[in-house]
């Protein structure tokens, strides 16, 4: 079983910038980039549903298996798929992509550490980016979601098997800067 220290093997870890994208309404900023802006010069961290709009990401990170059960059905690509669902059916095509990590509430329990603050999907993305060494990360505005003002709220409610959860994850996200304090990260913003 692959686990979170793993991904560090991904051919191009280390060679080009990180991109984390969220599914909050920064995401619709993907769509309007400058076009010398090529998203494809940065090895990409989708959260949950962010992965099927981009051709291809280097880590796929969908973290509840709610997330597994409505987005591995469509088609994307990814060099690894990190999740803590388990006993799950997926296309033959993710199972050696597969990466696991525990966790519980607002803590993560990985190999050797047992307690690490990673309150969303976001500040998990920055934590373990850090702990692996990466100290430049680019958003598009780690946003969360903010219910039905959202602009992609009927795509995701097209492939949601529950109804949209209508929360605000701003203060979530705090955990992003904490990350980026404790590893010295260089957070930037397309």
């Amino acid at each position: 079983m692959k686990t979170i220290a793993d991904l560090k093997n991904i051919s191009g870890f280390y060679d080009k910038p990180w991109l984390v994208l969220g599914t909050g309404p920064g995401l619709s900023k993907l769509f309007e980039l400058d076009p010398a802006v090529n998203i494809h010069n940065y090895n990409i961290w989708a959260i949950n549903h962010a992965v099927l709009f981009v051709k291809h990401v280097t880590i796929a990170s969908l973290a509840d298996y709610e997330a597994v059960h409505e987005i591995t059905p469509h088609p994307f690509s990814c060099e690894a798929m990190l999740t803590r669902a388990k006993n799950f059916n997926v296309p033959a095509y993710y199972y050696s992509r597969i990466h696991y990590f525990n966790y519980e509430g607002d803590s993560c329990t990985l190999p050797g550490v047992t307690y690490l603050p990673c309150s969303s999907s976001s500040s998990l993305a920055f934590m373990v980016l850090g702990m692996l060494g990466i100290k430049e990360i680019y958003s598009l505005g780690l946003d969360g979601g903010k219910g039905d003002k959202h602009p992609f709220f009927d795509f995701f409610d097209s492939v949601r098997r529950y109804a949209p959860i209508k929360i605000d994850y701003t203060q979530h996200n705090e955990g992003c800067y904490h990350w980026c304090r404790e590893y010295d990260i260089k957070w930037g913003k397309l």
